[in-house]
């Protein structure tokens, strides 16, 4: 039996101003963490009981850790400094991949555009830098690019567990109920609580709510909690939930094991089952379905379609995680895929693109996803005192091809990303773009090499089809990983020439072809983070 810490009822903060939050700093494993509850610190040390031979719990001064830890209150605005400053020499840390200062990340949740600002919050767990005690952090940009790291918004608690994935939503897209009082914005999450019964790792899983005012400020958790739970379902989490105009009501979608449920509710507070999807549709695994979102499209023709995204833990394009989709309508009941049952849409061809989802209250449909896969994601070679990036993000489109509509991907603004043309030798910060028109007559390869020992990319043209394989070997640390090998392929319609744009942050790649109609996502650690010369070879 591992260690478990008793605490006294409370606990003195040395050199503590009057009024200043206390924070709670949680050892483990080698790492530090920060709570300001003790009530989170002391289910931590429970959740953690049985895996981790030393956890101690400490108080400590908050101006010790100023710049690490942002307190913030209703009356306090949002910070605007970026979240990371920009490192030197070979820091692995990404300059526009949102990161935070320390601890683990990874699903993105709640995506929101509210009051002008993108707000991020993600999965979290400060006291380490493997998932663990499931928070939820909370991040806010202007431009996707530059992120500013908010105070913990969602943390483990007593009655619920862990606070695990959702969404959110505002008061200004359809009716709240007159119990969520004055709130602008709710946040919908699993509440997930493991249970000491077998099977070994079970929990009960229920759907709970958050609720902040204007600009996502005093997060709060409802007190009528949870307000949607299902026996029948072990698996029963990560709900997205969208106001479908037409039938007036709030849709929520989310995992029910291997399917996806839909739930409907004029308030967000009464949930009703309505139906399901999945079952003999698209990729499946030995592990459930996870991280839904379903949201609106139009095609080319005019015509509305509805999309269904939905993550396979293992099993993915690459072997590992990866994230799939669905086309097809949705009359506020029933979602009807417009493809045969065993097609499988892959959101992205590359090894680290997982749990995507799309921001609610944006201009245009726009996506994050977390950057990593979980058939290495707790190896990876990150900083000391944290582990894991969300992506860049990206805008969504349908386009037409020769089986039906499928999503086309484009990168956000750019503009302060330096563009390095092919072949230009350029020391850098580790952050550079290309974005190039290549020519490539039937039958003839192409061969980009983005930096020595990083990631390659062959194109290959037979007619009007583009092959695009993407090829990573398998070494981290110098130990050879075979789950991190990668040799993915993506066929893509493009009869003309092929545009190819990639974006190098230091240890992430993101690469888009054909106007974005098949992308590429991929840690990197073996190049120089400093070096760009991408270079074009014939095959």
């Amino acid at each position: 039996m591992g260690f478990r810490p008793s605490l006294p009822d409370s606990l003195p903060v040395i050199g503590q101003a009057p009024g200043a939050p206390q924070v709670l700093l949680a050892f483990g494993h080698g790492h530090l963490g920060l709570t300001q509850s003790p009530a989170t610190a002391r289910l931590i040390a429970d959740l953690v009981d049985g895996r981790s031979p030393e956890i101690h719990l400490a108080p400590y001064r908050v101006d010790r850790f100023r710049g690490a830890v942002k307190t913030r209150t209703a009356d306090t605005p949002a910070p605007r400094a970026p979240a990371t400053p920009a490192p030197a020499g070979d820091d692995p840390r990404p300059l526009v991949h949102f990161t935070p200062r320390t601890g683990w990340i990874n699903d993105p949740n709640g995506l929101i555009h509210a009051d002008g600002q993108w707000h991020a919050f993600y999965q979290y767990n400060p006291a380490g830098i493997t998932h663990g005690p499931m928070h939820w952090g909370h991040a806010v940009s202007d431009d996707l690019l530059n992120w500013s790291e908010l105070d913990v918004a969602l943390a483990p608690d007593p009655d619920e567990g862990e606070a695990f994935s959702g969404s959110a939503v505002a008061a200004s897209e359809g009716p709240f109920a007159p119990a969520l009082g004055d709130a602008a914005y709710a946040l919908v999450y699993t509440g997930h609580q493991p249970l000491d019964a077998p099977p070994p790792g079970d929990a009960r899983e229920r759907q709970c709510l958050a609720l902040a005012g204007p600009g996502l400020d005093g997060i709060r958790r409802f007190e009528r909690n949870p307000v949607l739970e299902d026996a029948e379902y072990r698996h029963f989490r990560d709900p997205k939930v969208i106001f479908h105009a037409e039938s007036g009501r709030w849709i929520m979608v989310i995992t029910l094991g291997q399917e996806i449920g839909f739930y409907s509710s004029p308030d967000l507070v009464e949930w009703r089952a309505e139906s399901r999807f999945g079952a003999g549709h698209g990729a499946h695994s030995e592990h459930p379905w996870e991280c839904p979102d379903l949201f609106p499209l139009d095609a080319p023709d005019g015509a509305r379609r509805w999309v269904l995204v939905v993550g396979v833990a293992t099993g993915g394009v690459t072997g590992g995680s990866a994230t799939q989709y669905f086309v097809g309508d949705f009359d506020g009941t029933t979602f009807t895929c417009a493809d045969s049952p065993e097609t499988v849409l892959w959101l992205d061809h590359g090894p680290d693109f997982y749990a995507a989802q799309t921001f609610s209250g944006a201009p245009q449909r726009t996506m994050l996803a977390w950057m990593n896969n979980w058939a290495y994601a707790q190896q990876t070679l990150d900083g000391a005192d944290w582990r894991g990036s969300l992506s860049l993000a990206r805008v969504l489109r349908l386009e037409d091809s020769p089986d039906g509509p499928r999503l086309c991907h484009a990168f956000t603004d750019l503009g302060p990303v330096a563009r390095v043309g092919l072949g230009e030798r350029r020391q850098t910060d580790g952050l550079w773009r290309i974005d190039e028109t290549l020519e490539l007559a039937d039958g003839a390869a192409r061969h980009l090499r983005l930096a020595p020992d990083a990631p390659t990319l062959e194109l290959r043209r037979a007619g009007d089809m583009v092959s695009a394989r993407l090829l990573r070997d398998g070494r981290l640390d110098g130990a050879d990983v075979p789950a991190f090998a990668v040799d993915s392929t993506a066929r893509i319609p493009c009869p003309g020439p092929v545009r190819l744009e990639a974006v190098m942050d230091r240890t992430r790649i993101e690469i888009l072809i054909a106007d974005g109609r098949a992308s590429f996502s991929a840690l990197s650690y073996a190049h120089e983070p400093g070096a760009a010369a991408p270079v074009l070879d014939d095959l």
